[in-house]
């Protein structure tokens, strides 16, 4: 004969407490998670097009700049690539596209003038800006956890890479080196080339 256990009522209540509190965790990190990854994300892109303002000012020889301001419509930080002098017309999705930064926040830079942040890459490398870009998520009603990446320019012709870092309540830091992905120079030259004929 089988003999059927029975819960009661209070350990079924339990039961039910204990995986609500699991999954509420779970739902917890899962959101910082993504938070993180888009944050990753954008910091990627926004190297990329610094790599690729740095490489049409070698290659194709032009004054190129990276403007970098808030739109307040968008609710985002918008960016852009800006040359001094016309360029062949293969490299326009490179240069016309405003892209923008919707989980930064922040973007401090030493050289800003009033919302406008103007990176210059001039002269085939013998004028470029230098020092620390901060890329930061600062929300001001959520400072449990914020995300820092700092690039370096270094004023000459140089890798461009970012440092990031996740700064939580008790002040942990995790350090962390990112290689991104960029657009080499040969593919630059391929663009020029294939232009040309």
């Amino acid at each position: 004969m089988i003999r059927l256990q029975r819960y009661t009522l209070v350990e079924t209540l339990i039961a039910l407490t204990i995986i609500a509190l699991i999954a509420s965790v779970v739902a917890i990190n899962a959101k910082k998670a993504v938070r993180k990854e888009r944050f990753q994300s954008e910091v990627a892109e926004f190297v990329d097009t610094l790599r690729t303002a740095q490489d049409l000012m070698l290659i194709a020889g032009a004054d190129v700049h990276v403007k970098i301001k808030e739109d307040k419509g968008e609710k985002a930080i918008k960016y852009w690539i800006e040359t001094d002098t016309p360029l062949v017309k293969a490299f326009d999705p490179l240069i016309k596209k405003i892209k923008f930064l919707k989980t930064i926040h922040h973007v401090a830079y030493k050289g800003s003038q009033e919302g406008l942040i103007d990176l210059k890459f001039l002269s085939n490398g013998s004028m470029m800006s230098s020092g620390n870009i901060q890329l930061s998520s600062i929300i001001q009603n959520d400072s449990s956890s914020i995300l820092i990446a700092n690039i370096m320019l270094n004023g000459r012709p140089n890798p461009i890479f970012s440092t990031e870092r996740l700064l939580s309540k008790d002040l942990d830091l995790m350090n962390k080196d990112a290689t991104l992905i960029q657009m080499t120079s040969q593919e630059i030259l391929m663009i020029q080339n294939e232009s040309s004929r």
